[in-house]
């Protein structure tokens, strides 16, 4: 769960709302949760994509024999 969620479930817990003057949104209100989940579903819909992004990229150059990161190993012929 996003930290800030988190916060807003906390804020409810305590009969609070999280209020914003620079953009609409009202805890407060049903109207105002609306576009803040529709927010949050995005963003945790763009984390998901970017971690299967960088996973098949890591998997498709270990397939390709790519070296995936720290020290190289010494190789036999080298010394």
């Amino acid at each position: 769960m996003p930290v800030f969620s988190r916060i807003v479930d906390t804020l409810d817990a305590t009969e609070a709302s999280f209020v914003s003057v620079a953009q609409s949104f009202n805890t407060a209100t049903s109207m105002g949760r609306l576009p803040l989940n529709m927010l949050l579903a995005f963003a945790q819909f763009e984390r998901e994509v970017t971690a299967e992004r960088i996973r098949d990229k890591i998997a498709d150059s270990k397939r390709r024999g790519l070296w995936m990161g720290g020290q190289v190993p010494l190789d036999a012929e080298d010394q």
